[in-house]
């Protein structure tokens, strides 16, 4: 009797370690296989990062390039670049020689809405500060030189617009978009910068600063 009931268990004993080994034989390859995965993934991110890094100096060299050593994005203190170009009239001139004073000095499109909603508050500024020495002159980029005549006449501009065709102003001075408007003290320094529709009241404070 006690050899008939000792032979069932030594079967399950093997049967019981033969089961142990193989999970014990699992357990290795689930390990590795999730040690595998951690390299991997970690390959993948590093991939993703170097993606990124050089996405981002790829934007950033285009960015200089575009510019071509222009103004900064804030340029107040440097000096305003002195290009000529000829008004929409055809006369060249520098801007420099737009005003012995403060020059607010306006870029702007035919086509830009803003642009166009910005004028009434140029035309203004052109007549209440003309006696302060101050001026006020544009700059037409990135339009046909016909649309941009109309628009100027339909307007009734009070102040000349030079056209911009190699588009070298809108590069030294680092214009993104249109309407962007600088105010150039008397000295030939940048005294502040506007992007889009102007803040009137923001425009007549920095003028009466720059024309004391």
């Amino acid at each position: 009797m006690l050899e008939a009931t000792s032979a069932p268990l030594v079967d399950t004993v093997t049967e019981g370690r033969e089961m142990n080994t193989h999970a014990t034989q699992q357990s290795p390859h689930e390990a590795q296989t999730c040690d595998a995965s951690r390299p991997r993934w970690g390959a993948l991110l590093m991939g993703g990062a170097i993606l990124l890094v050089t996405a981002v100096l790829g934007v950033v060299l285009v960015g200089a390039q575009l510019s071509g050593g222009g103004l900064p994005r804030n340029p107040v203190g440097a000096p305003a670049p002195d290009l000529q170009l000829p008004t929409l009239e055809g006369e060249e001139v520098r801007i420099s020689e737009l005003s012995d004073g403060p020059l607010l000095l306006t870029f702007w499109a035919s086509w830009c809405a803003t642009c166009t909603s910005n004028m009434p508050l140029l035309d203004r500024l052109s007549e209440d500060w003309a006696d302060r020495g101050v001026r006020v002159a544009g700059v037409v980029i990135d339009d046909r030189h016909a649309a941009a005549v109309a628009v100027a006449a339909e307007h009734g501009h009070p102040y000349p617009s030079l056209f911009d065709s190699g588009s070298d102003a809108s590069a030294a001075y680092t214009v993104t978009g249109v309407p962007e408007t600088f105010l150039i003290d008397a000295d030939g320094t940048i005294a502040a910068k506007w992007f889009g529709p102007l803040p009137e009241y923001d425009v007549e404070l920095k003028l009466a600063l720059t024309a004391e």
